[in-house]
């Protein structure tokens, strides 16, 4: 895909997940970019590639770019920005001669989320009692499918902050924090495919769960809700349902999903035997999202 070059002085140190605003270059807005991803940075012979090294987000009226490394850029550094502009490539008909412009390839994908069991506040631990570092001892450490962590406790803890640490589906570490709840269920936002630490801040009230919620991750990064084409169970249409795209800010400990995540409506009974499926239309369907926290 062409790339729009945009070069710009720093006019301040940028420490690592600091931001500033940037124009659009000139005849270009929010959405000349939507969908693009693999946008590059050069500085002074050196390479860098978003969003390993830096975010690069569009607003209404401005571009945001994050320096996500943690050696600082120094003030009058000179940034050649090359941002991924999807829209711009064309198709060009042999047998008409004709060439149309702003068109750029969104294949269809059928992306399989398998046959997920329904919500299960005890699937890692049951009415366990933290230990004097706040560890909770787990009995699983995988879901049956990426998916939201969820923490219960039998008295009020809602003053208690708790740690998950794990891995995404591809291996890279995740860290997402969870505030405690007076009764009733506590749930996360990011989808773990690997939970191998669950930690509270604090002597816990009573006694802690901890589960896995219906909010389903994605294994590709989801730009907007409005590219899910469709949603299949057991081949039958579902209506309704809740999508989140994935999160390209700053990656914290309380940011959302990279790549996004499904979660079905209430009337959907995952029962772990019927399959799950999204129609998506994806223009950059390699892009598996920025590396998450990772409590550095």
């Amino acid at each position: 895909m062409p790339l729009v070059v945009l070069n710009a002085l720093l006019e301040r140190k940028l420490n690592y997940g600091e931001s500033i605003a940037l124009p659009y270059p000139v005849g270009k807005n929010e959405g000349s970019f939507f969908g693009g991803a693999n946008h590059t940075l050069g500085i002074e012979g050196r390479f860098y590639r978003s969003p390993r090294d830096f975010l690069v987000a569009t607003q209404p009226d401005r571009i945001q770019f994050t320096w996500v490394k943690k050696v600082p850029l120094p003030r009058g550094t000179i940034l050649n920005l090359q941002l991924e502009e999807p829209g711009t490539d064309y198709y060009y008909d042999p047998r008409t001669g004709v060439t149309v412009h702003n068109m750029v390839p969104a294949h269809h994908y059928l992306v399989n989320l398998a046959a997920p069991k329904d919500k299960q506040a005890e699937h890692y631990a049951r009415q366990a009692q933290p230990n004097a570092r706040g560890d909770i001892p787990l009995a699983q450490l995988h879901p049956d499918t990426p998916r939201n962590v969820t923490i219960s406790s039998t008295a009020d803890d809602a003053k208690r902050v708790f740690r998950i640490e794990g891995e995404d589906p591809y291996f890279r570490s995740m860290v997402e924090e969870i505030d405690g709840v007076a009764g009733g269920v506590a749930y996360g936002r990011k989808a773990f495919a690997k939970v191998f630490a669950v930690t509270a801040d604090g002597p816990c009230q009573g006694r802690i769960s901890v589960g896995f919620g219906n909010r389903l991750g994605l294994p590709v990064y989801l730009p907007s809700p409005g590219l899910v084409m469709r949603v299949l169970l057991s081949g039958h249409e579902v209506i309704g349902g809740t999508i989140v795209p994935g999160d390209t800010g700053l990656a914290t400990a309380r940011s959302g999903d990279r790549r996004g995540t499904y979660l079905p409506p209430e009337d959907v009974a995952l029962d772990g035997a019927k399959s799950l499926q999204l129609l998506l239309c994806l223009p950059n369907p390699g892009n598996i999202g920025a590396p998450d926290y990772a409590g550095e």
